[in-house]
This record gives C-alpha cells, structure tokens and sequence, in this order.
C-alpha cells in the first residue's frame, strides 16, 4: 500500500476551526466569524469539558501534521503553548467555578456587534436579537455551574449587573441609527427587554446570596500555583525575580519621575472635549508613525474612539481597546475612554493622555493587533477559553501589553508630544506599573490586602482612590496580567538591543517594529527562540 501522506498544518487548521465555532460561538464573534452571532455556548460543566477535549485534539492533529516551513511549525508551538496556558487557567486554578461576572463578558459580545456591524447591519442586530433571547437560558445554566462564587466577585458582579439596563435599552436605538429596518428593531426591543429581564434577575440572585453561600478570598494562589502560572506564561522568571525586578524599578523610575515637572495645564472642559482630544491624537500619531517609518502599517484598519459604556465602567476604570476579529475584512478597533466617575478630568491633560492615546491605538494595541491579524496564522492569535474569559490563561500578554507599554517612550523619544511634563506623567505610568509588578505577585498570593495594595497604589502613583479600588479588583480577577506590561516593556528592550548587535548593517527599527508586529500573541522569549531558529537557518 502508498504510505499515506501526512496533513499540512493549513489543512488541520481549516478543518478543525469550524468545531472551535461550533462549541464556542463567542470565539467565533471575537475572531470576526459573523456566522455564529445569533448563539451563545453552552455554560455547563460538561460543555467546557467538551471543548478542552476537542482543543488537546486540535493540538494533537497539529503535532502530527507536516509543517510547510519553519514559521508553520512555529505556529504549532504556539498554539500548543496557548493550549496549555489555558488549560491550566481551567483544570488547575479553577476560578471559573467561584466567579459569579458573565455579564461582562456578555455585554461586550454584544457591544462589539453594535459597534462592528459589518457590511450587513440589518443581519447583525438580527443575529444581535438572536442572541439576546439566548441570555435568559445562559445565565440559569452558568448559576448551576458554580460551587461557592467569591464574596469580593460577587460585589463586582454585582455593580456590572446594575449597569446592564442601559445597555439593553440602547440597542434598539442603536439598530436604528445603524439603519436596521422597522421588523429588526422591533424583534430586538423584545429580546433585549427578555435580556433585561433575566440581567435584573441574576443580580437579585447575587444580592440574596448570604456569607453561607459564598466563599472569601478564593482568588489566593498558592506559591506552587502562582509559580505554574508565571511558567506557562513563557516568561523565563521565577517569582522571586518578578518581584524583585518590581522593587528595583520602583526606585529608579520614582527617580526619573522627579527629575520632571508634574503637570499644571488646564484639562479639557468637559467629557465631549476629552473625548475630541483623544480623537485627534489618535488621527496625528497614524500620520507619525508614518511619517517617521516607525512601522508598516497594514491594509484596511481604522480605530474609533468611543466613550465606555456604563455596564464596562466597573471594569476598565480609564482605557482599553475593543480589537477586531482575526478574520474581520476590515481592522476596526474601538477605543474605550471612561468618564471619571467623581468628574475629574486631570488625567485627560495633553501631557498625560497622550501616551494612553498612544498605548491603545497608534503604534499601540490597535496597531499591533491589525497587524497580527494580517500577518500571523490563526494559531497565533486564536483565544481560546470560556466565559467568562481568564487573564490567567492568556498567552503573550508580555509581548503585547510590553509593545503598548513600550511604545509610550519611543513616541515621546522621537518628539511626538514630548515636553517636560509629558516626561513626569511617562515616568509616573511606569512607576504604576512597577507597583502592578509587586502588587500582582503579593496579592494573588495573600502578602498584601486588598485595602493595602489600593494604598500602594495612591501613594506612589497619586492615583484617585476610586481608580485604585477598580485597578486592584481587577488584579483579583487576572493574576499573572498586571506584571506583563513592565516585564514586556524590558523584554523588549533587551531584545531589541540583541538583535541590533545580530543583525548589524540590515538593522533598521522599523524591521525591529515589523518583526514584533508580524509575531502574533506570543511570549517575547518565544519570539526571541524563533528568531534565532529562522535567522540559523537563513543568515542572510
């Protein structure tokens, strides 16, 4: 008989994504796969089990598959290490049986439709409504799926559930405005008042929940667990060295940070003028990156800036970017920016939102994901996980919140809004994020109170106490997450000075930024690994 001729990674890859859809439809809307839109998963046990299963025999598949190349047989370690990470996060430490939130979760599926409609609005808040009469049956089946929620998580699934309301009554305005016809907004103010409705029933359920039913402090990792988790980031530290990379820089960058004068500007008058400023950073840094050829950027994307709904307030206390999908034609990304909620809008100065500006869209997040997305197999950017989604298991989070990060000092060292103000606030965010170094590795682990971290936090980062409460909760909810974003920014930096020794006269930055650009959500170390192996086996 012919031997029989092994399966390229391509043909693995195409075969099995329709199953990930198929289980998991809200991966399917995060990748840009519009066909599952109307659906929700399954919240069972079982279900989840399912999916593990079926994703170790997406992996297994891939191991055996013939890689085209050295970058497919890249892209296989990847999504094993993505696997892996994951099902850690999952079998492991298990947060996912205590925590009582798939609200958020839930509105930003639907928030990502309205803000993303595609081509075919009107079939979007079709699928949209579709989805909405999925809820009520969702959120009873997540309740059997929980043992104990944590008390500290269900006062935080508690303020998201108050918010959802208006997020349920904005959609049928919102397919209006989109131009959905006069039957869809209709059929969507039906199923987005059942929405409602069940939304206002879950957060009775989380209000009747007595000290009997819940447990305390179920978010503290061992040292063995947190140690787990700092390998399956792929990071090459142990805790010891996190941490003391934390305190170390805690020190220098309050030095540096002293060096400035703190900025006395006025800030924007109101919210709509912050607003306006942030959009047109946005527009000047694009045409900076260009103009300076700091980067590539790829075909057909933009970036909206769009103020926080209040159902995402609890959680994204300032910033964050809502990507598009892996698949989307079109790289859309929406940039969050809350409202203050005591009405402060200092941190909105020119000196100090540029660089968040910056941070989230160019040459930030938004760049680096439209590029990943274009350039990078899906097996590099495919997330994997459940409702609601774990920063635990997530993978490459050094290298794409260290990009972020790391791109707020390039910008400003290449002139973009660079003064001596801007220079404190840029020291002052690296201070931040130096305590999120130290904060995440003594939190999860029960070295510090939450009251204290929130006081380590104010303290060294003038940060309102408001804004602390929200940073520290969400430390809570993603162990391993906060200490990425300075670890990265470092990881970069070393390698970066590596390959312009390596590379010599073919060095350029811009080569630097694209290879970073075209890497996908990977670990900086893993990205270091396969430059190495490509640059062995091509020198030139």
């Amino acid at each position: 008989m012919p031997a029989t001729t092994a399966n390229t990674v391509d043909e693995v890859l195409h075969r099995k994504l329709p199953g990930v859809w198929e289980l998991a439809p809200e991966l399917a809307t995060h990748a840009g796969v519009t066909g599952h839109d109307h659906r929700l998963p399954d919240p069972s046990r079982r279900a989840l089990e399912e999916r593990l299963q079926y994703c170790q025999g997406f992996a297994d598949e891939l191991a055996e598959a013939a890689p085209q190349g050295l970058r497919e047989s890249h892209d296989v370690t990847a999504f094993q290490a993505r696997l892996e990470a994951w099902r850690y996060a999952t079998e492991d430490l298990n947060a996912w049986k205590r925590n009582p939130d798939p609200l958020s979760d839930l509105g930003g599926l639907l928030f990502q439709v309205v803000a993303n409609p595609g081509d075919d609005t009107n079939a979007a808040f079709v699928s949209l409504a579709a989805r909405c009469r999925a809820i009520p049956a969702f959120l009873e089946g997540y309740r059997q799926r929980l043992d104990k929620p944590d008390r500290l998580w269900v006062q935080l699934a508690g303020q998201v559930a108050e918010a959802m309301p208006a997020l349920f009554e904005s959609l049928p305005q919102a397919a209006s405005d989109a131009g959905a016809c006069g039957e869809t907004i209709s059929s969507l103010a039906d199923a987005a008042g059942q929405a409602r409705d069940a939304s206002d029933d879950h957060r009775r359920w989380l209000e009747a929940l007595t000290d009997a039913e819940t447990v305390e402090d179920s978010w503290l990792l061992s040292d063995d667990q947190y140690e787990g988790l700092l390998a399956r980031k792929g990071l090459g530290l142990n805790v010891d060295e996190v941490e003391a990379i934390g305190w170390q820089q805690l020190e220098l960058r309050s030095a540096q940070r002293d060096s400035h004068r703190r900025p006395t500007s006025t800030p924007p008058a109101d919210f709509d003028e912050a607003l306006a400023l942030v959009r047109d950073i946005a527009v000047r840094s694009r045409a900076f990156v260009v103009q300076q050829a700091i980067a590539t950027l790829p075909e057909r994307e933009e970036l909206a800036v769009e103020p926080t709904p209040a159902f995402l307030r609890p959680l994204i206390p300032f910033a964050a970017l809502m990507a598009s999908g892996r698949f989307a034609p079109l790289q859309r990304s929406v940039y969050l920016v809350s409202e203050p909620a005591e009405g402060d809008l200092s941190d909105f100065r020119p000196e100090r939102i540029t660089g968040v500006a910056v941070h989230e869209g160019y040459p930030g997040h938004h760049l680096q994901l439209a590029a990943a997305h274009r350039l990078c197999s899906p097996l590099r950017s495919l997330q994997l996980g459940s409702m609601p989604r774990e920063g635990a298991g997530a993978l490459g989070v050094d290298l794409v919140e260290g990009w972020a990060h790391y791109c707020e000092e390039l910008m400003l060292d290449h002139g973009f809004g660079d003064c001596d103000e801007a220079r404190w606030c840029l020291r002052n965010d690296q201070v931040w994020r130096a305590v999120r170094i130290i904060l995440d590795v003594q939190l999860c682990r029960g070295q510090t109170s939450v009251a204290a971290a929130v006081e380590m936090l104010v303290r060294h980062t003038a940060m309102a106490k408001s804004a602390a409460e929200a940073e520290v909760n969400r430390y809570t909810r993603y162990p391993g997450y906060q200490l990425c974003y300075l670890i990265g920014k470092l990881k970069l930096e070393q390698l970066k000075a590596d390959l312009e020794q390596a590379w010599q006269d073919s060095w350029s930055l811009q080569r630097f930024h694209d290879l970073v650009l075209s890497a996908g959500r990977v670990p900086v170390e893993m990205l270091r690994r396969f430059e190495q192996e490509q640059r062995d086996l091509s020198p030139q």
